[in-house]
């Protein structure tokens, strides 16, 4: 079964018996989960945009209990304010390669990190 498939099941057997809600409905969440997938595969991350997806990933575990906004912050605060400084002595990958993104890159790191958030919590 492929992953887009696994996903279209996953979010049908979310609404349960289909019945109650007509063939419109699964229809419409099969459709939703399809562009999400193609959204969060359309775009491809160079190698940079990849380092500080990596990170944010890391740091937003549900078990830290911490919003995306708050990941995003911290990692923009880091970087303007040299915070990275107080916890080692050479820059961090994850600081250097936001360094290096240009603004669409960085834009587009978000747009895959905001899809990837909004994965996690249905699950």
């Amino acid at each position: 079964m492929s992953e887009l498939t696994e996903k279209i099941n996953a979010e049908i057997d979310k609404f349960g018996d289909m019945g109650e809600y007509g063939v419109c409905a699964g229809l419409k969440v099969a459709r939703d989960v399809i562009e999400e997938h193609e959204l969060q595969h359309k775009i491809e991350l160079n190698k940079n945009q990849q380092v500080v997806l990596d990170y944010l990933k890391k740091m937003n575990r549900p078990k830290l209990k911490v919003s995306a906004m708050v990941t995003v912050f911290c990692l923009v605060d880091d970087n303007i304010n040299d915070n990275w400084q107080e916890y080692d002595e050479i820059i961090p990958p994850h600081v250097e390669a936001l360094q290096k993104l240009n603004i669409a890159e960085e834009n587009q790191v978000l747009q895959v990190f905001s899809a990837w958030v909004i994965e996690q919590e249905g699950e």
